[in-house]
């Protein structure tokens, strides 16, 4: 098939790998969910997102439209429906979280295909055993073919109402290209083996003929992020990843439409919530008076205490944090995005 030549710059980048050493260190057991544990946080954060650039998840017109009237359609598709809704499903912010928790933290890469596998240093290969799990993997969960693990966090969906919903107009996207042999591009590879993992830029958003129905930008959105058993480090990771490292601050990228620069996010924590540790809990009566709720310079003191704990214990790697805040600068937006078929 005849794939036009992309002249473009490439719109990602590539953060570096942890030493594996590092991340055999990191393996530990999992932490169940069956009780309380003591020195430990069980509680919620509330989130708001707010759209810079326009959002797409697993909605709108994907196919190529030959005879153009995929916009008209795309259009006739939001009217007359008054009262609905649209959702940012939970699980695609918590998978935009996993990849950056996996990439701030000596963690495995949790998804990667047969050919990928092989070009993985071996410490990285996914976690497969409850009792050796790696940081991010007791944060968001483990699955195989023997045994699994579902992990202390979750999302919730986040409701759009339809007026906050638009059509755009964007540049095709095409199968990811792959190489020869081994099956990805030589620019994925260094010596034979993955350069690191893959992040996409903030570009301003590139227009083209494929319609999408997106989420506008500018457009605020509510989630919640539940936690259970965590200690503060491991809240110190959860809140780096979610962009809101105190001297490393970045939006970050949700949806498709990545390399025409779509699905730019800024999260910004605006309130926590969670019970007093075990011990304090024995002598709480009811779990409703042993709850904590911070918001304000308050909240923002914790959280840097928390990131702070995060880095003392190893599990936020301060080169790496800097890897993806350059690849995820919010100045990258001043960037064109390829604007040809990608």
């Amino acid at each position: 098939m005849y794939s036009q030549p992309i002249r473009s710059e490439k719109p990602y980048q590539f953060v570096s790998f942890p030493p594996e050493q590092l991340v055999n260190q990191e393996r530990r057991k999992a932490i169940g969910q069956d009780r309380l544990v003591e020195k430990s946080l069980t509680g919620w954060l509330e989130l708001e997102l707010l759209t810079i650039t326009p959002l797409q998840v697993a909605s709108g017109i994907l196919d190529f439209d030959p005879k153009g009237e995929g916009i008209a359609l795309a259009q006739q598709s939001l009217r007359g429906k008054t009262g609905r809704v649209a959702v940012i499903p939970g699980a695609s912010l918590k998978g935009a979280l996993r990849s950056l928790a996996e990439a701030l933290s000596p963690s495995c890469v949790s998804v990667a295909g047969g050919n990928v596998r092989s070009l993985l240093p071996k410490a990285l290969l996914r976690c497969s055993d409850v009792q050796k799990l790696c940081p991010a993997c007791r944060i968001f969960g483990m699955s195989g073919k023997e045994e699994s693990y579902m992990g202390r966090i979750s999302v919730t969906d986040g409701v759009v109402p339809l007026e906050k919903l638009n059509v755009v107009s964007t540049p095709i996207l095409r199968t990811p290209a792959r190489g020869r042999g081994r099956g990805l591009p030589p620019l994925y590879l260094d010596r034979g083996k993955l350069k690191g993992r893959k992040f996409y830029e903030h570009r301003k958003t590139a227009f083209g003929p494929e319609p999408r129905i997106v989420i506008k930008e500018n457009t605020t959105i509510q989630s919640f992020l539940y936690f259970s058993n965590l200690s503060e480090a491991e809240l110190g990771l959860i809140i780096a990843a979610l962009g809101n490292h105190p001297n490393h601050p970045f939006p970050i990228k949700i949806g498709a439409g990545k390399p025409i620069g779509m699905g730019s996010v800024e999260v910004r924590v605006k309130a926590a919530v969670w019970l007093t540790d075990g011990a304090s809990l024995r002598n709480a009566g009811r779990l409703g008076q042993a709850l904590t709720r911070i918001e304000g310079e308050t909240l923002k003191t914790r959280l840097a205490e928390m990131v702070k704990a995060a880095e003392q214990q190893g599990l936020l790697l301060v080169d790496k944090l800097k890897e993806v805040a350059k690849v995820l600068d919010r100045g990258n937006l001043k960037k064109e995005a390829p604007k040809g078929p990608y």
